[in-house]
């Protein structure tokens, strides 16, 4: 099934952390994404039930502690 990909998202991919523990993350990409805002229920690698505020499907897989934002670099 091919998914309808009208919006553009920018990705940081995370690579690491500091010495503060903060994370840290690489260059931005853009991708070919749908983004719905509604709130949604996930579970986390760790089993949590957390809370989006958004739905986003993207045609290739990212690593799950990037970051995501609606719009282009």
């Amino acid at each position: 099934m091919r998914l309808r990909l009208p919006q553009t998202v920018v990705h940081w991919a995370r690579t690491g952390s500091d010495k503060f523990g903060q994370p840290t993350y690489g260059s931005p990409e853009e991708l070919r994404a749908r983004w719905e805002t509604k709130s949604t229920q996930v579970i986390t690698p760790q089993n949590e039930l957390v809370y989006s505020p958004a739905l986003v499907f993207l045609e290739d897989d990212v690593e799950v502690g990037g970051m995501l934002m609606l719009g282009t670099s």
